[in-house]
């Protein structure tokens, strides 16, 4: 259910009004922050003259830290019109409620607008920017992935 392809989430959410998606990062340019450690998300849709873009609708901030999961069911709220949500690695707990709100949690690292290229244009993640293991879902050997091997993977 992790790092789905974009058509899937189209089918998922095409009787919903769900058209933008939510981004976890700490530059404003890549997907590279943990889910769990944002305080903010950016919200993109594509742009309404240039459906080949996308632009920045706004930023929305995420839930306090602490709440367990309180906490994700109001980020589910907060991104009830988002059909995904891009973040470099996010624990399981977080990605199951949202998911179950039908906010698709997709792990990747890379250019934000690369990840947006994929999922508006129904295409699969590329594979340089999926994550594909452990509870980071990077894949790779980073200090971000420490706790990795306690996950049992995310890209299953």
């Amino acid at each position: 259910m992790f790092n789905v392809s974009p058509s899937a989430i189209s089918a998922e959410n095409e009787n919903r009004d769900r058209r933008f998606v939510a981004v976890a990062s700490l530059d404003g340019a890549n997907v590279n922050q943990h889910l769990g450690a944002a305080e903010r998300v950016l919200i993109y849709q594509l742009h309404p003259e240039r459906p080949e873009a996308f632009m920045l609708r706004e930023i929305r901030p995420t839930p306090p830290r602490g709440g367990g999961d309180a906490r994700w069911q109001a980020l589910a709220r907060v991104l009830g019109d988002c059909l995904a949500l891009l973040a470099a690695a996010g624990g399981a707990k977080p990605r199951e409620v949202l998911e179950s709100h039908g906010v698709q949690v997709i792990l990747m690292e890379g250019a934000i607008e690369n990840g947006l290229r994929a999922i508006y244009g129904n295409q699969p993640m590329p594979a340089e920017l999926r994550c594909s293991s452990g509870n980071c879902g990077c894949g790779k050997n980073r200090p971000s992935c420490s706790s990795s091997a306690k996950s049992g993977g995310a890209g299953r």
